[in-house]
């Protein structure tokens, strides 16, 4: 998980490209839902 947005402001670009970028993986709706399904614990690939 990206790291959070620090106040002192040294890491702040590299926290947010990073935050972005997770953003980014989980907004793809198709990721979104094996993420959905899977909340509740492992499944077989065949199930997905």
């Amino acid at each position: 998980m990206p790291a959070p947005v620090s106040r002192t402001g040294t890491n702040d670009r590299k926290a947010i490209m990073e935050t972005a970028a997770f953003l980014k993986v989980i907004a793809d709706e198709n990721r979104l839902r094996i993420l959905r399904f899977l909340r509740h614990g492992e499944r077989c690939v065949c199930e997905i």
